[in-house]
């Protein structure tokens, strides 16, 4: 049993000196107490006890779930998971830069929406299951639905579905110890974190109704796309930010009027960007393959 140090069947306080021992003085355990400690202690799932085990322990032992680390007061929050299914809109950014998870995210809704509708699930006791696959394996993250919030009661992270603020909750927990380790990342990583499979990049120096197909063939095909803005990008385009691809559009005889519909997690704003003006702004596109 995940926790029971001593071998007794249970996990209680009377664990908590064999789980020390077991940390700081292995033989001497493995002399008194009949039991496996990389097994028994192993709660962040690495295989052996370790000292990063030490917090889930402890939560373990009282009950409460750890949270990931924020200057910012923790509010409970309950009620439905999933309301109406995923839409790209249920996604919108709070007060950490992880973009390129939440676009991800936001293009499963367009393409995928079935990875994101079996990714959280509600356990019955205030807590939750969210499923990732860390270096393709499939792994779940428990976490309970006590979310950062600012003086008024209001999220500081993302919302406004549960099951985004869930989702990024989890992933603070499977990249570190707090939100902010989720400051700056790759929707790459992030993509085959969230979906499993893998992902292609493909570079905007490209014509624009090579664009066009390329982004039509793959959204056809059922592939989420994120576009990364570059550093120098021009309003009302953000600077190093991704987008979701929602769709596209082709005017023939008229190159310059065709373009992209674009989500913006920031904000929670679409607008049509031109082929022409995303070569301008926009490095390259992430493309996740299933």
């Amino acid at each position: 049993m995940l926790g029971d140090m001593n071998g007794d069947g249970a996990v209680n306080t009377a664990d908590i000196r064999p789980f020390v021992m077991a940390l700081t003085d292995r033989p001497r355990f493995d002399l008194l107490y009949d039991v496996d400690a990389d097994i028994a202690g192993d709660f962040d799932g690495d295989g052996r006890l370790t000292g990063n085990d030490i917090r889930f322990f402890v939560s373990a032992l009282t009950g409460d779930l750890p949270d990931p680390k924020t200057p910012y007061n923790y509010k409970r929050f309950s009620g439905p998971v999933y309301v109406d299914g995923v839409s790209p809109d249920d996604v919108t950014q709070g007060a950490v830069g992880d973009c390129y998870f939440l676009s991800v995210l936001s293009s499963l809704a367009v393409t995928d929406p079935e990875i994101l509708e079996s990714m959280v699930t509600p356990l019955g006791d205030g807590t939750y299951d969210v499923r990732f696959y860390d270096r393709g394996i499939e792994t779940y993250i428990r976490v309970d639905g006590d979310l950062p919030v600012r003086w008024d009661g209001s999220l500081v992270y993302a919302g406004d579905e549960m099951w985004v603020s869930l989702a990024e909750k989890a992933y603070a927990q499977l990249k570190g110890e707090s939100y902010a380790e989720l400051s700056v990342g790759n929707p790459s990583e992030a993509f085959r974190d969230v979906g499993g499979g893998w992902t292609i990049t493909a570079w905007m120096n490209k014509p624009a109704e090579e664009l066009y197909q390329c982004f039509r063939g793959n959204l056809a095909q059922g592939h989420s796309i994120v576009l990364r803005s570059n550093r120098n990008a021009t309003d009302p385009i953000k600077k190093s930010h991704a987008y979701t691809v929602e769709d596209v559009k082709w005017v023939e005889g008229a190159p310059q009027l065709s373009g992209a519909k674009l989500y913006d997690v920031q904000g929670g704003t679409m607008r049509w960007v031109y082929f022409e003006d995303i070569k301008a702004n926009f490095s390259s596109a992430v493309i996740h393959l299933t």
